[in-house]
């Protein structure tokens, strides 16, 4: 099992994406966000799972976080969880509310 250094529940996803009507799950190879900006553009809840080498830092969370946070709407329920897995991906899901 992974080292967790911030780790998300089930209560804590419930409570991001209450309300929303559309979700959609993301990945991407090391800490490249590019793709993922796009996608998650306008979103109203965003949760990301951030895995790293021993090498990680908590920098290097803070930089994923905020690249992907600036992307979605200013109101948007925003929540996060890293782990030291070996290996850097990230895994984000996406949700929207019909407006």
């Amino acid at each position: 099992m992974a080292n967790e250094l911030v780790q998300l529940d089930g209560s804590d996803l419930s409570a991001t994406f209450k309300g929303t009507t559309k979700i959609s799950a993301l990945t991407a190879e090391g800490f490249d966000t590019s793709k993922i900006s796009k996608s998650v553009k306008g979103a109203d809840a965003l949760a990301m799972w951030i895995s790293g080498d021993k090498s990680m830092v908590l920098d290097d969370c803070k930089a994923v976080v905020e690249t992907l946070a600036s992307c979605v709407d200013k109101k948007a329920n925003v929540v996060w969880s890293a782990s030291l897995s070996g290996k850097k991906h990230i895994v984000v899901l996406a949700g929207w509310r019909t407006r």
